[in-house]
């Protein structure tokens, strides 16, 4: 209808409210609504929080917040249509938050519930709010997006304003909503941008033969999202010293774990290489800095652990290459994947099984006070989904340690199997914290009688060898 109020995401000038028009999106929601379309029923792309509000709270003004902090983004009213053959923004309505007294015996079943059920695209709202009372002084404030109008980073910021605007503090205006960026982005990725894109990532991938982690079932015909979850812990000592390793090295505690969780992949693919997806933020400016949309995209990180490597120069090389992912993240997925031939499989993901990584929230939004004498501490809710094979997560404990989890599809591997390689990973990132030095063969020669009664393994395949059968100080 004519005054149906479009989000822009591919043309027109800055000014992102128009009249009665309808714009393309950018392709990164291209791929999430095509692999909704055959999920048929999952909440794959469902992005669930709850926050813990523990002190007095004034209810009405928090949902008073909600509605204001909502009212400022546009992509948060938004619904998703398909006209003539491309897919658009389209006001929606306005999600509205409300309230609800929950016994806390019932809290878990509700947030599962908020997490689990499916959002209508085509209807909207894709974003859901709900206050639920404990106690007078204890409540839980559920927020879930579907991925295409949300990424972690912008539940950071929406927590960001929704603490000014409790406090009564004014907010700056927006000055860019996320169908501008949508719009630079498709001028970005037109013709030659978008080639020099898809040429780099064909070099990069050129060859690549990494099959994944062998899974104990046969895998289905088509692809399912019933996913499980293995939990484990990074002790405070071995957390201090793999980021000292990872400084020595001039990278991060994130391209360490990156590198271990590689050399894990390839050992128990038995090749010299793997290939891990990594969620790229794509927050390169402070003006995406504070833009609340799904700007993240995941790419595949490819490592060559061949030439039997160091864990040291595993670790340069997984830095290198994630940095090379980095600087060319904008590349969208679903047209990567044309671009090398690889067709769509039901069956599995395009280009990876495995992603890797730690969860972060800016500006410290995860904890703190909303108001005077009012904790917050934010927490993310698994669904009993998972979109790949396996997804292994690290996030920052209180104690100083990481929290693990290995999110596995049930469909494919064992409990058992998650957990051994879950321990499997935690020996070999204590093994390469007191000597990251030694290389890979030289860790799977301490089972090298074992190895004679197995059929000949890559270098990086005896690690695993050796890790099934030690017992190592994990602390």
């Amino acid at each position: 209808p004519g005054s149906e109020r479009i989000l822009i995401a591919g043309t027109g000038g800055l000014s992102h409210q128009l009249q009665g028009q309808r714009a393309g999106l950018i392709n990164y929601e291209w791929d999430h609504q095509f692999l909704d379309q055959l999920v048929g029923g999952e909440p794959v792309y469902n992005v669930p929080f709850s926050f813990r509000l523990r002190g007095p709270l004034d209810s009405g003004a928090l949902l008073d917040a909600v509605r204001a902090v909502v009212a400022r983004h546009d992509v948060l009213s938004c619904r998703l249509v398909v006209d003539g053959g491309r897919l658009v923004q389209a006001r929606g309505p306005a999600p509205e938050p409300s309230l609800a007294g929950v016994d806390p015996q019932a809290l878990d079943g509700r947030l599962g519930e908020l997490a689990t059920t499916r959002f209508d695209l085509a209807g909207g709202p894709l974003l859901r709010v709900e206050l639920l009372r404990l106690d007078r002084d204890d409540h839980v404030l559920a927020l879930v997006a579907h991925h295409t109008v949300l990424d972690g980073w912008s539940v950071g910021l929406l927590v960001d304003e929704l603490r000014a605007t409790y406090q009564g503090r004014p907010l700056d205006p927006v000055t860019s909503q996320y169908a501008d960026f949508a719009r630079c982005q498709r001028e970005r990725l037109a013709g030659a941008g978008l080639d020099a894109l898809l040429d780099h990532w064909r070099g990069r991938l050129a060859g690549a033969s990494f099959p994944g982690v062998p899974a104990d079932l046969p895998r289905p015909p088509v692809q399912t999202f019933r996913g499980g979850i293995e939990r484990f812990e990074l002790g405070a000592g071995l957390t201090a010293t793999l980021r000292e390793l990872a400084g020595a090295h001039r990278t991060t505690l994130f391209a360490a774990l990156l590198a271990a969780y590689q050399v894990l992949a390839a050992s128990q693919a038995g090749t010299d290489e793997a290939i891990v997806g990594v969620p790229v933020a794509g927050r390169t400016s402070p003006q995406l800095q504070s833009l609340v949309g799904p700007v993240s995209n995941t790419v595949p990180v490819r490592v060559d652990l061949s030439g039997d490597p160091t864990f040291g120069a595993a670790l340069a090389a997984t830095s290198e290459a994630m940095l090379d992912a980095a600087a060319h993240h904008e590349v969208p997925l679903g047209r990567l994947v044309g671009a090398l031939g690889a067709g769509r499989d039901i069956g599995r993901n395009p280009l990876f099984g495995l992603v890797f990584n730690m969860e972060t929230l800016p500006t410290g939004a995860g904890s703190g006070e909303l108001g005077p004498g009012l904790a917050v501490t934010a927490n993310g809710h698994p669904n009993g989904t998972v979109r790949m094979d396996l997804e292994l997560t690290f996030e920052r404990n209180p104690d100083g340690g990481l929290d693990g989890r290995l999110e596995y599809n049930v469909d494919l591997y064992r409990p058992a199997t998650v957990r051994r390689l879950a321990t499997a990973l935690r020996g070999l990132l204590a093994a390469v914290a007191a000597d990251p030095d030694r290389r890979l063969s030289t860790i799977g020669a301490i089972s090298a009688g074992r190895r004679e009664t197995q059929p000949a393994r890559s270098s990086a395949g005896l690690v695993s060898e050796w890790l099934a059968g030690s017992e190592m100080n994990l602390r």
